[in-house]
């Protein structure tokens, strides 16, 4: 039995009342293209993971519509008494080209990321009267001025120069976190006895951070300057100045960086997000980090100009392979969402968090995950402070790192109805391979007639020749070996090890 139901975006319970007639699309049950083609698979990591299929005996008309609709549906498959189901992911038609439309391609809620908060640093933006992004206050006869000769990077750099006052900066506002690890570094050179001075100013408090200080720098030669701050308590803005000297002469500014800190390490942060909601309620939210853009603008820009060619997705056509009227269709198991959103919110830098709780928090980020099963696992762990993960990347390196640290094997699934499960792995295999063909390992070696009960786990390989005893300390008995990926179609079974 495999039925066509409604995407489960706008409503994502709509699974437990789908035994409504009215929520049914199509039933495939009784297409004999259908039967000879299906095919799905289960994976130790993952759990339900693809299904494939190809329907061939409808109309063109009919074909068009399931093309042009089905995207992003929900599809149960029932066979002796086993489900499995997922959402149709990708599909390509062909109707005398082929024509192929996927999920993998749209995006509809967009960041850029971006490490450096000063804009316009490298002072090579000047539109001939003063700097982009800078402001500038000139005292008495002093000067603030583009020079264009010996930059410390690119080709122009900030002159100020000392006349008769000193009071005479230029300076620039940013947005920040309070009580937040921040490293401003810029590159300086004197005039060969006089240097200049920075400074670093708390506006939402009313205070200096780093009062009006020289930088130490006398030599007519580049050098570079590093300072460390923690923003105050309540700040959420800041203003970076760079001051003339203050005796008769000239000091230059460069390539001025200001990067967030967490454990020592440079971090990403992030543009707001646009996005698009007709998109997101007919597809379900999907996101996209748009990381390594130097300054927030251009992450913006970039973000605002993929979201603008990414929110619909977009038939790519190419000469058909086939040569029957016929739409194949590429089902994915909800483990693949667990890539459309991201782990920024409870990414908990400098702290280690047991790894049921982390891999509790992360699931409920996930809203096509319907049920949670978290085993309890004390393991401490961290997430990688110097990127933004998705959450499926995080439960990734969650599993891995476990498996590291323990004697355990633990795995992340999917199953039916969206249920996510997280567990340690029983080293007890379920089922064994005799002459060639999968037995019942606990129940007296009998053949397996129903392969769709057939699951990724531990498997026996009671015909192996060599036992020769392998290393895993995981396996009890040296036959015993990891089967990582079982797929059931019209050919039989299929499998391979992990």
């Amino acid at each position: 039995m495999m039925k066509v139901l409604p995407a489960l975006t706008v409503h994502p319970n709509v699974l437990q009342t789908a035994g409504n007639v009215n929520l049914l699309l199509r039933d495939l049950s009784n297409l004999a293209s259908v039967q000879a083609s299906w095919q799905r698979s289960i994976r130790l990591h993952g759990g339900y993971w693809l299904g494939r299929f190809r329907v061939e005996e409808l109309t063109q008309k009919e074909l068009r519509q399931m093309y042009n609709t089905w995207l992003g549906c929900h599809l149960r498959e029932k066979t002796s008494g086993i489900t499995w189901e997922g959402m149709i992911y990708e599909m390509t038609l062909h109707d005398g080209m082929s024509r192929r439309v996927s999920l993998e391609e749209v995006s509809n809620h967009v960041r850029g990321g971006y490490r450096q908060l000063i804009l316009n640093g490298g002072f090579e933006n000047h539109n001939g009267f003063s700097f982009d992004n800078w402001s500038i206050v000139v005292a008495g006869t002093d000067s603030i001025a583009l020079e264009t000769t010996n930059p410390a990077v690119g080709t122009r750099c900030v002159r100020i120069t000392y006349g008769n006052n000193g009071n005479t900066y230029i300076y620039q506002t940013i947005t920040v976190e309070a009580r937040t690890l921040y490293r401003l570094r810029f590159n300086t050179r004197g005039s060969g006895s006089v240097a200049g001075r920075y400074r670093i100013r708390d506006n939402s408090n009313g205070v200096d951070i780093i009062a009006v200080t020289n930088t130490g720098i006398t030599a007519a030669r580049w050098e570079t300057v590093e300072k460390e701050i923690v923003t105050p308590t309540n700040c959420t803005s800041i203003t970076i100045y760079f001051y003339a000297p203050t005796a008769l002469a000239s000091v230059y500014f460069d390539n001025a960086f200001l990067h967030k800190l967490v454990n020592s390490k440079e971090v990403t942060s992030l543009t707001t997000a646009v996005e698009n909601a007709q998109s997101i309620t007919a597809y379900g939210r999907k996101e996209v980090i748009l990381d390594g853009f130097e300054i927030q603008p251009d992450a913006a820009t970039a973000a605002e100009k993929h979201l603008n060619l990414t929110v619909w997705p977009t038939t790519k056509r190419a000469p058909s392979s086939s040569q029957k009227t016929a739409l194949d269709v590429l089902v994915a198991g909800y483990i693949f969402t667990t890539k459309w959103v991201y782990a920024s919110s409870i990414q908990q830098y400098g702290s280690e968090t047991a790894a049921n709780t982390l891999v509790d928090n992360l699931l409920q980020l996930c809203p096509y995950v319907n049920q949670r099963i978290v085993k309890s696992n004390t393991t401490l762990l961290q997430l990688p402070i110097d990127k933004h993960l998705t959450v499926r990347e995080a439960l990734n390196h969650i599993t891995q790192i476990d498996n590291d640290k323990s004697d355990g094997f633990w795995r992340l699934y999917m199953t039916a109805s969206r249920t996510a499960v997280y567990e340690e792995m029983s080293a007890a295999p379920l089922f064994a391979i005799a002459n060639g063909q999968f037995v019942h390992a606990r129940a007296n070696r009998a053949p397996v007639t129903n392969p769709y009960i057939i699951t990724p786990g531990v498997v026996r390989d009671l015909d192996d020749p060599t036992l020769s005893k392998r290393a895993n300390p995981f396996f009890t008995d040296a036959r015993d070996f990891l089967l990582d990926e079982v797929s059931v179609g019209p050919n039989g079974v299929s499998w391979s090890e992990g």
